[in-house]
């Protein structure tokens, strides 16, 4: 399956082009494995982990901002053993979420000039049929990403694209609510 971006690029999907500041996000369906683990190496931001409105948090020194804008704080129920559930370095396993039922957006400011890749990874727990779309504009509010759709993510999705400076990712909700759990920094 390829996926095209504004420019006319056709590249697969787990692969991410970049063509005069426009690229297409990787995607990697299905919950962390150890081929996965290798997200989130300089930080990484867990929404409402511990509870509701607690965030566990560890950002890289490069991150000047990271602001969730049109917030509502969720958790999920989870059971022991769900692999699509985080983990934190203490052990505890939980899932919780930042959402909303029109458009979610994440703000983020870097302080230094270096291409950081940025990972957010999103489960609908409950599989209710969440659907969105992913966008992300530059500080002057320049499209960088087109809207991508993410139809269906009961599994787990994580989307991984280059960033750097100051950059706006929305998260357009189709179904239920958009929703992120995790941010990773790399």
């Amino acid at each position: 399956m390829l996926a095209e971006n504004t420019d006319g690029v056709q590249s697969p999907l787990t692969a991410v082009t970049v063509s005069t500041a426009r690229f297409v996000p990787s995607l990697t369906y299905g919950p962390q494995t150890q081929d996965k683990a290798r997200f989130g190496k300089d930080g990484f931001v867990f929404f409402n982990h511990v509870e509701d409105g607690k965030d566990i948090e560890r950002f890289p020194a490069y991150l000047d901002k990271l602001e969730v804008i049109h917030r509502n704080d969720h958790r999920f129920k989870v059971k022991a053993g769900d692999p699509r559930t985080l983990v934190a370095a203490d052990g505890s396993f939980a899932l919780g979420a930042v959402c909303n039922n029109d458009v979610l957006e994440l703000d983020m400011s870097f302080g230094d000039d270096a291409t950081h890749e940025i990972t957010l990874y999103c489960v609908d727990f409950e599989r209710s049929g969440r659907a969105m779309d992913i966008e992300a504009a530059d500080a002057d509010g320049n499209l960088c990403i087109p809207a991508r759709n993410i139809p269906e993510y009961g599994e787990g999705v994580y989307i991984s694209l280059p960033a750097k400076g100051t950059v706006r990712i929305r998260l357009i909700n189709h179904a239920v609510n958009a929703i992120v759990n995790a941010v990773y920094f790399d």
